[in-house]
């Protein structure tokens, strides 16, 4: 007889319970892990980039303005950095210039290396009006530094359409005074033009011929001589060394207002220790070269018209309402610029 087959048994094989907790310590926690270490890395790769630009950057920035005086090495800088920043060199132009008006003086030589930058730079003059439009804006604690740019775009810029682009400029420094601010603006940047232009023919010293230099400063030949005139007349000694001169002392004035101070207390040369072309262009000395009497002034109201004080170490120049000095130009006042005292500041005279 046939042995009868084993019976197959449909019932299905016993799987255990899913554990959730297995699930999550064995798939789901490795791929968040996984997920958060690309998330770390790519962060942390970010941040490594956004540092070396800004290195680069500043390492720019700061190696353009220090070669000021060299074009070749200005040109193999921003060649090399323009290797490195491929796209939006505008950040590479913009860190220049901010440093460069924080560190430089206005000079001819400053205008010089700024005017053969913005052609390294490749910009149209209306392009690098907007530029320094753009850099002013970050300045807006920083007038006299907006002030500079105003002054430095006006050199460098010739056409119209580069000079009305700097408009925006004197419009943001203009609006620091409650009226007049045109007219202020205005005053300052023919004050930063002379200034230049005197500093300029004290350091070249005496010369046959009218110092180079005025025209690229702005100035017309007729107001350079005016200015060369008056270094002459002071023995190319400049006004710093001028103011400094006398105040080895502290002043002290007579019951007439005059002034009494050790090294001047000659009757007849009350401003013993200058020279006779000083004394004669400040009018002391008479037609035979002998000193005046001196003559008491009236006493005169001040004035509606403006101060005008130049720190003499960065060039920031502050505008206090005449007879309100000592309210705007207080005694303990520091250039907020670069912290020189009080005293390093210089009196410009507004009609200059």
């Amino acid at each position: 007889p046939l042995e009868s087959s084993p019976s197959t048994s449909l019932t299905p094989s016993y799987q255990p319970p899913v554990d959730p907790r297995s699930i999550m310590l064995k798939v789901v926690a490795p791929a968040i892990a996984g997920t958060a270490a690309v998330v770390g890395g790519s962060y942390a790769g970010l941040n490594a980039l956004k540092t070396r630009r800004s290195n680069i950057i500043a390492t720019f920035a700061s190696e353009m303005v220090y070669h000021s005086s060299s074009p070749e090495e200005m040109r193999l800088c921003l060649k090399e950095s323009s290797r490195k920043i491929i796209t939006n060199k505008q950040e590479l132009y913009t860190s220049y210039l901010e440093l460069f008006v924080k560190k430089k003086v206005v000079t001819i030589a400053s205008i010089q290396a700024l005017s053969y930058a913005l052609s390294l730079f490749n910009l149209s003059e209306r392009k690098a009006g907007e530029l320094l439009v753009n850099v002013a804006k970050g300045m807006r604690k920083q007038p006299a530094s907006r002030g500079k740019l105003l002054f430095f775009g006006g050199c460098i810029l010739k056409s119209e359409e580069g000079k009305s682009s700097l408009q925006p400029i004197r419009d943001m420094l203009a609006s620091n005074y409650r009226s007049g601010g045109s007219s202020i603006v205005s005053v300052a940047q023919k004050t930063m033009a002379s200034t230049a232009y005197k500093t300029h023919c004290v350091s070249c010293g005496p010369s046959e011929t009218l110092t180079p230099g005025w025209d690229v400063l702005g100035l017309s030949s007729e107001e350079a001589e005016e200015i060369y005139s008056e270094v002459v007349s002071n023995d190319f000694v400049s006004d710093a060394e001028n103011y400094y001169k006398y105040q080895s002392v502290v002043p002290d004035y007579d019951e007439d207002g005059n002034l009494v101070q050790e090294g001047f207390k000659d009757p007849e040369d009350p401003y013993k220790g200058m020279t006779e072309s000083q004394k004669a262009a400040r009018g002391l000395l008479d037609q035979q070269g002998k000193p005046k009497e001196p003559e008491k002034e009236p006493e005169k109201e001040p004035d509606s018209g403006v101060k005008i004080f130049e720190c003499g170490n960065c060039g920031y120049t502050l505008f206090p309402a005449k007879g309100r000095e000592e309210k705007f130009f207080p005694d303990g006042f520091k250039c907020p610029e670069c912290g020189a005292e009080k005293s390093e500041f210089v009196e410009r005279n507004a009609a200059a």
